[in-house]
């Protein structure tokens, strides 16, 4: 592992430790601004398994709620189609996701069909099909929206 990859897990390590001492995690995590990051979300995931492995219910459920607070900080940095997007994809059903969407008409534009369709074209080349497909199936969906 390089040096700087090295830094930056041990900087989501420090921040997992404040974030775990805090009396207020959600508060601590929304200070700590970008060094919520993905380093952070992988050291808060590896001490997940850790835990889960060594049968640490309590820890376990901590770290759970740090993880979903931590993602819940880097959503609200989005812009808000980035958001949309991620709460799209992280919709259950189609239903879901076409009521989601036509709860945010207003956002839905050529540029954010063209992003769906970018974003699709991202997951095929990561070799991730089906994000590919749902995000192509948005897409469609989104275009229909706008006539």
């Amino acid at each position: 592992m390089d040096q700087a990859a090295q830094a930056m897990l041990e900087a989501g390590a420090d921040l997992l430790r404040e974030a775990l001492a805090a009396s207020d995690p959600k508060a601590t995590l929304q200070a700590a601004g970008e060094r919520v990051d993905e380093a952070f979300l992988m050291v808060i995931a590896a001490n997940i398994t850790a835990a889960q492995r060594t049968g640490q219910t309590e820890l376990t459920e901590r770290l759970e709620t740090l993880n979903q607070l931590a993602i819940d900080a880097i959503q609200e940095r989005l812009p808000p189609q980035e958001r949309l997007v991620n709460e799209l994809m992280m919709t259950a059903t189609a239903e879901e996701s076409s009521q989601l969407l036509r709860q945010n008409m207003a956002q839905i534009d050529t540029a954010f069909v063209k992003k769906l369709n970018e974003l699709a074209d991202d997951q095929t080349k990561r070799g991730d099909p089906e994000a590919a497909k749902r995000l192509r199936q948005l897409a469609r969906e989104a275009s229909t929206m706008l006539f």
